[in-house]
């Protein structure tokens, strides 16, 4: 089936390339985690590569650094992708290596930079929005493992590129995920991502702080 056919809720043409990004980024992500499994993952990491000294003039640095950004935010869309390394720090500094971490949206990559496990195995939102036979049970499998780990920490992703959801999408998780974070779950960390930058507020700071985008990341520390 055709993207602009299977997600015709999506207004503009444009809208369909960090989509694809996003499907092509979870299908990859799931082939690594099976030849992992079958121990047969045995490629370098690109951040093992040492690269050529770029760092003589630091205005260049500076704006290759900006560039690559954009260039990312363009790829990803207004999914958190460069906002996880900071969202990963928080949470490691915030958390003993035993803790566990809930994130309601697909960004893996912030457990990775957490050097943190996830409260459970459904790290990836997609398939639990599409129009299939085994979504409401994934939902209630997730819901389970949720409430038994009692993460420390819940992140919650407001980006439709995180969940991909669909007019006729099962919202169980959704629902409850409301509910989880109203049963005892201050803010503790609010990431803004705004066309002119993203902004970061932590602690007392993030319960003040208004939202002015759609897409935000909220971060949750349980009271007790």
């Amino acid at each position: 089936m055709l993207l602009h056919e299977k997600y015709a809720h999506l207004e503009r043409t444009e809208d369909l390339l960090p989509l694809s990004l996003q499907i092509v980024r979870f299908k990859i992500m799931s082939l690594r985690r099976k030849n992992v499994r079958r121990g047969e993952y045995t490629q370098v990491s690109i951040t093992d590569i040492q690269l050529p000294d770029l760092d003589a003039d630091p205005v260049d640095a500076v704006a290759r650094k900006e560039l690559m950004e954009r260039l990312t935010k363009a790829i990803n869309g207004d999914s958190p992708f460069n906002e996880a390394p900071a969202i990963g720090d928080y949470l490691r500094e915030h958390t003993a290596a035993s803790d566990r971490v809930v994130i309601f949206g697909s960004e893996p990559e912030i457990f990775f930079y957490a050097d943190r496990k996830s409260a459970t195995g459904y790290i990836y939102m997609y398939p639990l929005m599409e129009h299939q036979p085994f979504a409401a049970r994934m939902q209630k499998e997730m819901i389970s493992e949720v409430e038994r780990a009692n993460p420390k920490y819940i992140v919650y992703v407001t980006s439709d590129y995180s969940w991909l959801a669909k007019p006729d999408s099962n919202r169980d998780v959704l629902a409850y995920a409301d509910k989880k974070i109203d049963s005892g779950y201050r803010v503790d960390g609010v990431i803004d991502e705004l066309p002119g930058g993203t902004v970061y507020t932590w602690g007392p700071d993030a319960e003040r702080y208004q939202p002015k985008s759609r897409s935000v990341i909220f971060v949750f520390r349980r009271a007790a």
